[in-house]
């Protein structure tokens, strides 16, 4: 059985979980600003010649436009909700650990 973590390995280890949940909020709001963009770079068939409407340019620009835009709404919501999620961690371990659970339970 290995011997429990000492006080400055738990703040280190805390310390890291909510350095890497502030690395995961700012890479979502890195991806903020071109998730508006994309969203707003909406074009129809006035900004395009007659001919390439009726190929389908102006539909295959649409799907393409809103793949884009999804696509970096689903990445700045997923790396919001990585961090809450390890901040959520570093907090209740924190509690616990002041609480005396981990010690109790011999739980590490």
């Amino acid at each position: 059985m290995s011997s429990p973590p000492s006080q400055s390995e738990i703040k280190v280890a805390l310390e890291a979980l909510r350095s890497d949940a502030t690395v995961w909020a700012n890479a979502a709001g890195t991806v903020s600003d071109p998730k508006s963009a994309a969203e707003n770079l909406k074009l129809d068939s006035a900004q395009f010649s007659y001919i390439a409407d009726k190929i389908g340019v102006t539909d295959g620009y649409r799907e393409i436009q809103e793949k884009i835009a999804g696509l970096l709404a689903e990445a700045e919501q997923n790396f919001t909700s990585i961090a809450d999620a390890l901040r959520a961690c570093a907090d209740t371990y924190q509690r616990e650990d002041e609480a005396g659970v981990h010690a109790l339970n011999n739980v590490y």
